[in-house]
């Protein structure tokens, strides 16, 4: 148990590192260097938002989250993580 939750840890930080990198790259690298990072990292990012978002997709024509909905309160779509995204994101 103490394992899996270090390990768990581990990869939650990991996670934030390299977001913390991604930005730090496309603020700071040379047009190579971000050309690389482009090739490399923007695909895999771009699935995990992909996937992350999708976890938060009505469903079956339901009007509710059902990530963000639980068994004592609903929330409805768009739900706070959509929001947020579409206001990063959006254009």
């Amino acid at each position: 148990m103490i394992g899996q939750d270090a390990e768990r840890l581990s990869r939650h930080y990991s996670v934030w590192q390299r977001l913390r990198e991604a930005r730090t790259r496309a603020r700071e690298a040379d047009d190579l260097t971000l050309l690389a990072y482009a090739r490399d990292d923007l695909a895999d990012l771009s699935l995990a938002l992909t996937e992350f978002l999708r976890l938060h997709e009505p469903r079956d024509g339901s009007p509710w989250c059902p990530e963000c909905s639980g068994t004592w309160a609903r929330v409805q779509w768009p739900c706070p993580i959509w929001q947020n995204v579409e206001r990063s994101l959006g254009r």
